[in-house]
């Protein structure tokens, strides 16, 4: 029987789907109790939980290269300087052969990932950061 990853990655080229098995493989084995979710995105999640919100790491295909996305890279440690990206928390290995997704610093980073899953929590829902409370302020006429 295919399962959804499997759908999910058949429509990429060989080497696409080569390297996400093998990531989605050492994800397994590093972290048996993660909830593998496949997302609207086309990426497959994995977490703590089934709600987008509890997923610390994605797999992300793209045309000739795959993405390891981290949810919370911004705390991870990184000796190797893999991670990649400058938003506000989320990083990125671009892994472009299977040798490099077999690579020992990638398991390090799926272990940091999951062991610092509750070291940053996102605001819940209706909560507005200092920096949203500040842009939503209104202007005072003088």
């Amino acid at each position: 029987m295919i399962d959804a990853f499997e759908t999910l990655f058949s429509s990429y080229s060989p080497g696409v789907q080569e390297i996400s098995h093998s990531i989605r493989k050492l994800i397994q084995k590093l972290l048996p109790g993660a909830t593998e979710k496949i997302t609207g995105w086309n990426n497959a999640a994995y977490g703590s939980g089934d709600k987008m919100y509890d997923m610390k790491i994605i797999i992300i295909p793209l045309k000739s290269y795959v993405n390891l996305e981290f949810t919370n890279g911004i705390a991870l440690p990184d000796p190797k300087k893999l991670l990649e990206g400058t938003g506000k928390r989320m990083r990125h290995v671009k892994i472009t052969s299977l040798n490099q997704a077999t690579n020992p610093a990638i398991a390090a980073l799926i272990k940091a990932a999951w062991k610092t899953e509750n070291e940053y929590k996102m605001p819940k829902a209706g909560m507005k950061t200092k920096a949203v409370k500040k842009a939503t302020r209104k202007k005072r006429v003088k």
